[in-house]
Order: C-alpha cells, then structure tokens, then sequence
C-alpha cells in the first residue's frame, strides 16, 4: 500500500511517466470495445454483421496473444526511459521515450517474444492435467511449476527492460547485469510478489464486485425497461473499469524495476535531490513529499 502511494507521490515529480500508461488504457479500452461490438454482432440478424463479428472474435485472441505484448513491452520501455532521466535530475517528455523506445525496438521485440513464449509454456503446462486419482495430483504440480514459469519471466522479464534500455543495451548484454539483481533478491522479489499479491487482494475481489454489480445492475434496469441490451452495457462498463485498472496495476511494476535497476547497477546517476526519495521508495518508506504534504 505504501509502494502504491509512493509512486504516485514519485508521479508527480513529471507527469509524463503516466503518459505510456494511458496510451496502454487507450489501446486496451480500443481492443474491448470493439470485441464487445464484435459480441453483440453475434446477436444481430443481419449475416454480413454475423460474418464479420465471428471473424473478429476469432482473431482478437490472437492479436492478445502475439500483438499486444510487444506494443506494451513497447511503452513499458518508453516509461523506463522517462524514469530514469526524471530521476537522474534531466528534462524528460513522453516523446522522448518514445524515441528511445524506437531505438532499441530488436530488443524489445526480442523481450516481447520471451514474454509469448513463457506463456505459451506455461499455458501448455496446465493443459496437460487430468482429472481423478495420481493424474489430479499431477495437474496440481504442473498448475504450480506453470506458476513458477510465470513468476521467474515476470522478475526477470521487469529487471530486463530497464537494463536494456537505460544504457542502452542489446538483450544478451541485458542478461548479464542480472548480477546486480542477485546481490539483491529481496528487494527483487518484492517488487515481483509483493506487488503481484497486493495488486491481486485489492483488484481480485474488486473485478468479482465490479461485474456482480453490473449483471445485477443490468437485470434490474432490463426488467424495467423490458430491454435486455441494458446488461451488455452494465458489463462494458464493468470491462472498461478493469481494463484500466488492470492495466494502471503495471505501472508499479515498471516504476519499481526501473528505479531497482538504478539504484543497484548505477545508483550515482540518482539526482542528489531524489537519492532520499528513490531509497526510501524502495524500501517501502515514506518519502520527503508526503511527508511534506502530511
């Protein structure tokens, strides 16, 4: 909870660190609505509509799948970039990161792919349980070593994109600064787990009351009005407030691993005016603004 409010705290310092964020709530809000005209289109009499909205449905979870994580691994780096020069005492712009976005784009691409990947292991981990007997057993271990998967991509996927980016590194030279990391691995995983484990106790139930509410919301009003439509547009707004809470969730991350990295590979480059700040964010303390407005 901390960490959440320090980084807003830290936000303020230059407002363009929320800037790739938002284009990642635009594009995302972009993807579900027209998935949710694609849905309704399903319904609709007319079959050019119903053609068109199948096609759509179709394809949407395969532009998640394989599109989708290299444009956000896109503005995830461009975010990286404006930390980083906020904190090192510089002007930073969000055309800036996007500049520097553009530069390392074969690293990102290769960052995104290793993000498809170990998804797709992971994915085809837990696939391969059955039910009943030795073989329920085994659908367990797998469900647990597909978590691990996930979980060991997710810090090292986060400690990668500022480590290539901020100096300027192409992705194997990347792996190698994960040394620092490993002279650091409780903060590392805290910035995995930690956020991982507040992020999912506070939008877990969050989501389940959110669309609870919007079904319950839109039967009601249906029934008043006599018009079912009412509920598909209680859901969508349920599907708007998730996407962009779900998706702002990622910027604690990226924030977080993005200041670790400096701090442990190049702390000098830290302004003297924010190392107090930067230190006492990561370790979860608060820093000298909130102080100052308490």
């Amino acid at each position: 909870i901390q960490l959440l409010k320090s980084t807003f705290v830290l936000i303020k310092k230059n407002p363009n660190i929320l800037k790739p964020t938002i284009a990642q709530i635009v594009i995302s809000l972009v993807i579900a609505t027209v998935l949710a005209v694609s849905i309704f289109g399903l319904t609709l009499p007319d079959e050019k509509f119903r053609v068109i909205s199948t096609f759509a449905v179709v394809i949407f979870p395969l532009i998640l799948l394989f599109i989708i994580p290299f444009v956000f691994t896109y503005y995830r780096a461009a975010q990286c970039w404006i930390v980083y020069k906020t904190f090192s005492g510089k002007d930073a712009t969000y055309n800036d990161g996007i500049q520097r976005a553009r530069q390392n784009t074969w690293d990102l691409l290769a960052i995104g792919f290793l993000s498809i990947l170990f998804s797709l292991i992971a994915n085809s981990l837990r696939s391969r349980g059955r039910k009943g007997g030795i073989g329920a057993v085994v659908s367990i271990i797998l469900h647990v070593v597909a978590k691990g998967i996930e979980e060991i991509w997710d810090l090292l996927g986060n400690y990668l994109l500022p480590a290539s980016i901020i100096p300027e590194k192409h992705i194997g030279e990347a792996f190698a600064e994960i040394k620092h990391m490993k002279k650091n691995i409780p903060a590392a995983l805290v910035g995995v787990f930690g956020i991982d484990f507040v992020t999912g106790v506070i939008l877990g139930p969050l989501f389940i009351l959110m669309f609870s509410f919007a079904i319950l919301a839109g039967i009601l009003i249906a029934i008043v009005f006599g018009n079912p439509f009412f509920i598909m547009i209680f859901l969508y707004m349920a599907l708007i407030a998730s996407v962009i809470l779900s998706v702002g969730a990622s910027i604690l991350k990226t924030i977080y691993f993005t200041l670790f990295y400096i701090s442990v590979a190049m702390p000098d480059s830290i302004s003297k005016v924010y190392r107090k700040d930067v230190t006492n964010y990561l370790l979860h303390k608060k820093t000298s603004v909130e102080k100052a407005i308490r």
